[in-house]
């Protein structure tokens, strides 16, 4: 079976989790994965089209490739997928391999700051939620918005630890807790690990939050037993 994924790292993740979800019920394997990255534009929101898995796997046991296509799985318009991700996880882990490791691993909060699309709360969310929660570490999309936030919430450079996308997601999934939006980005980490330490700002904006990702969250929250809506 072929997979193919498109979209940023959280949403690849998500679509090649679905596509083994379904390789695993037809009793297929998946062979070869296109990431596929035609007709991309710039968004200037920081997203790159670009093969993630490679990156966040030790070595994929399906053979990856990138294409000039555009075709995808579109899992969020299938959302039963979802609840077959979850019945295969420990299958589908298996199947995707080692991942890599974020060394050292954050010890306190990840709060990450989503903006450009998809930027469902205001600048002030990040801020405020950094004053009262004290201490978090700052990743995020935009670098000037993320410097911004850390700046005005009273932290020091050195609390804004945000480098590649990549290396966001493994800080991230590897931290003790990671708090910001319902961007692919988060939703994926929960997928992989029903189990991660996940807060979610309840009040976002947006049609795609509130007739996709909340019904979604609301649908697989009791799968979750840490995951919390942060106020």
């Amino acid at each position: 079976m072929i997979a193919n994924c498109r979209g940023g790292i959280g949403t690849q993740l998500i679509e090649l989790m679905g596509w083994y979800a379904l390789a695993i019920e037809a009793r297929d394997t998946i062979d070869l994965i296109n990431i596929n990255c035609g007709g991309w534009r710039d968004d200037g929101a920081g997203n790159v089209l670009k093969d993630y898995i490679s990156e966040l796997f030790v070595m994929p046991k399906a053979r990856v490739r990138t294409t000039s296509g555009t075709a995808k799985l579109g899992i969020f318009q299938k959302p039963g997928i979802f609840d077959l991700i979850l019945k295969h996880r420990k299958d589908i882990r298996a199947q995707l391999g080692p991942m890599k490791f974020y060394f050292p691993a954050p010890l306190v909060p990840v709060l990450h700051v989503r903006r450009g699309d998809y930027q469902w709360v205001p600048i002030e969310t990040y801020i405020e939620y950094a004053r009262k929660n004290v201490p978090v570490c700052f990743i995020g999309n935009i670098a000037d918005d993320t410097a911004d936030v850390a700046r005005e919430s009273g932290y020091t450079a050195a609390a804004d630890i945000s480098n590649t996308a990549t290396i966001d997601w493994l800080a991230a999934f590897f931290a003790p807790e990671v708090i910001g939006t319902a961007s692919t980005f988060i939703i994926s980490m929960l997928f992989m690990d029903p189990t991660k330490h996940v807060k979610m700002f309840r009040n976002q904006e947006g049609a795609v939050f509130e007739d996709c990702m909340r019904p979604l969250l609301r649908q697989f929250e009791p799968q979750f037993p840490n995951f919390r809506w942060a106020e």
